[in-house]
């Protein structure tokens, strides 16, 4: 909530004390562009500013495939064998070519009628698209992050031999193995949304990775996998319950959670406490989407007739659309992932149309810029 002041006093401080202000025009926005088609949506970003996501194409139903963001413009990763539609989700990498590492889902056959077949996660490395495939007698399966040793997290379907019985559950994807992660005590599904480099970099036992997972209640938890065991996260008081959706390289964690009113609200997991973030003024649910390791969280707002991406950052729920010009014709409603240089991505509105967007933090611009200058 927003305090009261003496606005004289306040005023005059403004004047003798001038002070930067995060609510100021922090950022410059540039949009992803399109393959040609309707829209073009931003999942993930890395450490050099690299952006996954996926965006139509220009055909006669306009499918929609995984794309890479790089130098300034649009890379079609194409889909699985025989595939006609993918989507991007997680990042990693970035520098030099054969580094960049993404996963994501697509389909395994051409859509045939609206049937495209089974979906499976993929793994994008060196220029090729790898199918993760499944759990044991599973159908489908999906890849939501990845880290920089091109370990991944998604859910992928189990079953028994009669396929009598489907279930999602969590999985870790390392050295060619698919993992399954399971579920907290009593649940019966799960699936992995964030996944970080762990402390023991490129070993399966040092990866941490969150989520959610069905309970013995019925209701989803949060959920923190490390050391081989699945923590269950709780919820924020009175909740019933909550979600994950990343975690940093400490093992903090956002998502969201219900509270006792009944509404959602974003949530920071630190130290073994799950934090409120609160909500912009005037919006009613909040959702945290993607944290970087200094615990900046961006994710967005909702009530029944509003949307607005947020920065949380210095204690403080920032709404984005007051950082970036007034004439920029965007209108920002969710962002989905920030990088430790503070760039943010995510999708909004361009002058009527639902593009990818790329925040890039004014100060670091006019550096990159210095530097092509000198």
């Amino acid at each position: 909530m927003r305090r009261l002041y003496f606005v004289v006093a306040l005023t005059l401080c403004a004047f003798l004390f001038p002070v930067p202000s995060l609510t100021a025009q922090n950022y410059t926005i540039t949009d992803l562009g399109t393959f040609g088609g309707s829209q073009t949506l931003a999942f993930g970003i890395n450490e050099a500013g690299d952006v996954i996501g996926s965006a139509n194409l220009t055909c006669q139903a306009c499918y929609s495939h995984a794309f890479l963001y790089k130098k300034g413009r649009l890379h079609d990763l194409g889909a699985l064998p025989g595939a006609t539609v993918s989507e991007g989700y997680g990042i990693s990498g970035g520098q030099g070519e054969g580094k960049i590492r993404a996963t994501g889902y697509s389909y395994t056959q051409p859509c045939v009628h609206s049937d495209c077949g089974a979906v499976h996660a993929f793994l994008y490395t060196n220029g090729r698209m790898l199918d993760l495939g499944t759990l044991p007698y599973g159908m489908n399966s999906e890849g939501a992050a990845i880290n920089s040793s091109g370990q991944v997290t998604g859910w992928a379907e189990i079953s028994n031999a009669q396929h009598t019985f489907f279930y999602q559950h969590a999985f870790l994807y390392s050295d060619g193995t698919m993992q399954d992660l399971g579920t907290l005590p009593g649940g019966s599904t799960s699936f992995g949304t964030g996944i970080n480099d762990g402390w023991g970099r490129g070993e399966s036992k040092g990866v941490q990775v969150t989520g959610y997972s069905s309970t013995v209640s019925g209701y989803d938890h949060a959920f923190l996998y490390s050391g081989g065991n699945m923590q269950d996260l709780g919820t924020l008081p009175g909740g019933r319950s909550s979600m994950g959706y990343a975690i940093n390289r400490s093992g903090e964690v956002t998502g969201t959670s219900g509270i006792s009113v009944g509404d959602l609200h974003a949530f920071l997991y630190s130290h073994g406490a799950m934090q409120d973030l609160g909500t912009l003024p005037g919006l009613v649910n909040s959702f945290g989407q993607g944290i970087n390791d200094a615990g900046d969280v961006v994710g967005y707002c909702v009530n029944l007739f509003d949307q607005h991406a947020f920065l949380y950052k210095d204690r403080a729920m920032h709404d984005l659309q007051s950082m970036i010009p007034e004439d920029s014709g965007w209108v920002l409603e969710k962002a989905n992932a920030i990088n430790n240089d503070g760039q943010i991505t995510g999708i909004g509105v361009h002058n009527g149309a639902t593009r990818a967007f790329l925040l890039t933090p004014s100060r670091r611009r006019r550096l990159a810029e210095s530097k092509i200058a000198n």
